[in-house]
């Protein structure tokens, strides 16, 4: 099984991969919305898919996310990143938006 995978339960013969990776809340977001946890291991392809794990898990904090975040990929920094890719990544960081204001 390729690394950053988890095999899925499922009926019958074969077993479904998804893969997994690790996603890290800034300590102000935690606070707000996980009670003071900050890293998390979510099955995603995409970061829409970190974002529904997350929301599943603590609701409201999607839209927090998507409206007051970027997002960082292995060290890369994304403003718009839903769509972006994460399979194979280490490690996807919310960060909080600077105000250039």
């Amino acid at each position: 099984m390729p690394p950053g995978c988890r095999k899925q339960p499922t009926e019958g013969a074969g077993a479904v991969i998804k893969p997994t990776v690790r996603v890290v809340l800034a300590n102000s977001l935690s606070r707000q919305y996980t009670g003071g946890e900050t890293e998390f291991e979510v099955e995603a392809a995409r970061v829409r898919d970190v974002l529904r794990a997350l929301e599943e898990r603590f609701p409201g904090i999607r839209a927090h996310l998507e409206e007051e975040t970027a997002v960082s990929i292995d060290g890369m920094i994304y403003d718009d990143a839903y769509l972006q890719d994460v399979t194979g990544s280490r490690e996807v960081f919310f960060i909080p938006k600077l105000d250039a204001g």
